[in-house]
């Protein structure tokens, strides 16, 4: 698996049709010339792939040993650290080069290393490592519901998650009012969902009260975008209306053409939801019923570990899915470190947010966005992130090119 993460077939019919697979480190603490030669006198008049295990105590020593029983020292040679993680890194070259390179590299374990000619397919088979957003430490502040998604697009980018939840889900301590509302749903018009959650929480009470879709077939239903639309789709209902623009705003405009005069609306979302569209609502003419399905709270954190992320860690971006999300990392940003100094902890940091609405919350605390994608789905903002270091890897070879042409 690691030989193939670092783009290494181990056979290739112009190269080599068998693999020795070999330790590069003794039982015990007999790691003695001569108990290290009686493994490599199994390998030293082999032509196939080598591969060794936990080689990096005796690396100088394998390599110097193979050269001297007649390997070719140009014969090309990996060693791969930590493979198939975020943290994967892989030193090419001869097995002269990397003798020469050894002092100065930081060998680390795990480690394999592949000695063949198999090693020079890595320039045109190398995949991981190529991955947009390979090397890249991620800070997520999603809830632990929405987890699940972003990590799986941030991971198959190449990205390593670290994930630190800045607002928790949690359900409602009485469903009083929601019941009430599911028992007398056929004299609703139109029900607005404005997040996936709002849809669980939603569908899970429907199902308690006795209900099922049939009894929605009299009632227009409205999602805030394509992610929660889909969302709906698992309990087998379309949305009626999905606005261009994923914000709560875009819901009210896009309304207005079906005259809400005089018609019911059902707003189940959070507790902590925005008074924005509910007013907008009303200004159009419609009679809304604005309840609670879940709530929004600041999660128990351990700060300790918030510092020790940020002092110790190369965080490359944050991410935010939500405003709640915002004021909350920030709040226990400014708590840990102070008014004057939390901001320095966030200067090296690109920040990226999923949607204007999140952006603005964000330039309300003085810091601008460095990403945010065109449309406002998780999906996207991944994308918008891989784009946005593209380019930035392109800017820093530009500069290294012209640096070496400056030395010229």
């Amino acid at each position: 698996a690691v030989p193939a993460y670092a783009g290494i077939p181990l056979t290739h019919r112009d190269h080599a049709s068998s693999v020795a697979i070999i330790s590069g480190h003794v039982k015990g603490s007999d790691n003695s010339d001569s108990s290290l030669n009686k493994i490599l006198d199994e390998v030293r008049n082999f032509s196939g792939t080598i591969i060794i295990l936990m080689p990096v105590r005796n690396i100088k020593r394998i390599f110097s040993e193979l050269i001297l029983h007649g390997r070719n020292p140009e014969t090309p040679a990996a060693v791969i650290m930590s493979g198939t993680t975020p943290y994967q890194k892989t030193l090419t070259g001869t097995l002269e080069e990397i003798l020469s390179k050894i002092g100065k590299s930081n060998l680390t374990s795990p480690a394999i290393v592949v000695i063949g000619e198999v090693v020079s397919l890595r320039n045109s088979l190398d995949w991981y490592e190529r991955k947009p957003l390979f090397g890249r430490k991620i800070l997520v502040t999603s809830p632990k519901v929405s987890l699940s998604e972003i990590d799986s697009y941030l991971t198959q980018a190449g990205a390593e998650v670290i994930e630190l939840p800045a607002i928790e889900v949690i359900p409602l301590k009485s469903y009083a009012r929601i019941d009430k509302e599911i028992e007398r749903i056929e004299k609703y018009q139109w029900i607005i969902f404005t997040s996936r959650n709002g849809v669980d929480f939603f569908m899970k009470r429907f199902g308690v009260k006795g209900r099922d879709i049939r009894d929605l077939k009299d009632t227009k239903i409205c999602v805030i975008g394509r992610r929660t639309a889909e969302r709906l789709k698992r309990y087998n209902i379309n949305a009626d209306f999905v606005p261009s623009e994923y914000t709560s705003g875009s819901i009210a405009e896009g309304l207005e053409k079906f005259n809400l005069k005089g018609k019911k609306i059902l707003l189940p979302r959070s507790v902590n939801g925005g008074k924005v569209l509910p007013e907008r609502l009303k200004e159009m003419g419609a009679r809304v019923c604005d309840v609670a399905t879940y709530e929004v709270r600041n999660p128990k954190v351990d700060k300790n570990k918030i510092k020790n992320i940020l002092q110790e860690n190369r965080i490359d971006c944050v991410t935010f899915t939500s405003s709640s999300a915002v004021r909350n990392f920030l709040k226990v940003m400014i708590d840990l470190f102070g008014k004057k100094d939390w901001k320095k902890y966030l200067k090296q940091i690109k920040v990226c947010a999923i949607s204007p609405v999140t952006a603005r919350t964000l330039r309300g605390f003085w810091i601008k966005p460095d990403i945010m994608p065109q449309e406002y789905t998780v999906k996207s903002m991944v994308e918008a992130m891989e784009s946005y270091f593209k380019n930035q890897n392109s800017n820093i070879k530009m500069q290294n090119d012209n640096a070496k042409l400056k030395d010229l």
